[in-house]
């Protein structure tokens, strides 16, 4: 493993002067060297701004029984609530509606007096059958059934028909 510090200087001393860029005032100057400041200075240390100082992550994690009454608090609150019959209703603006009375339920009677009666079926109205003779030619065969289509049969050739010729 090498750290991306020593992969950087080994890249930045291993490119040639002629791959490096020129600065633009000078088209033929020497390649730069590093200038040292005149005075050494006491470095001051500086701490790192880390993002994860100001992450906020919860301290308390909820049990499973805390998470099944949140839970159950979250259902109530979305519970369902029948309203009554009418409320969503329009009121009616011009008049009382007239209110039918409702059904009285009756027994059933089951008397011959009150049964419609059948009709009987005549049998003197139907008129004799008379059948149509049959035609001779279905008696030959299928009738509007196109003939079937004779194939001819195909004869397996040699693959080597041609060498007779080409050798003659």
């Amino acid at each position: 493993f090498k750290s991306m510090a020593e992969q950087v200087t080994k890249y930045q001393r291993g490119t040639p002067d002629r791959f490096r860029s020129r600065p633009r005032g000078s088209s033929s100057s020497p390649p730069r060297t590093r200038m040292r400041s005149q005075s050494p200075k006491l470095t001051v240390p500086k701490t790192p701004q880390l993002s994860t100082r100001g992450r906020l992550r919860p301290n308390h994690v909820l049990s499973q029984a805390e998470r099944e009454e949140m839970e159950l608090e979250e259902a109530k609150k979305h519970q369902f609530h029948a309203k009554g019959v009418g409320e969503t209703v329009p009121k009616y603006k011009y008049a009382d509606v007239e209110r039918k009375p409702c059904t009285v339920p009756e027994p059933f009677h089951f008397n011959e007096t009150t049964r419609p009666k059948a009709q009987p079926v005549v049998m003197d109205k139907l008129e004799p059958f008379h059948p149509r003779p049959l035609r001779k030619k279905i008696l030959e065969g299928p009738i509007g059934v196109p003939e079937k289509k004779v194939i001819p049969v195909i004869e397996p050739a040699s693959p080597a028909f041609a060498l007779k010729q080409r050798m003659g």
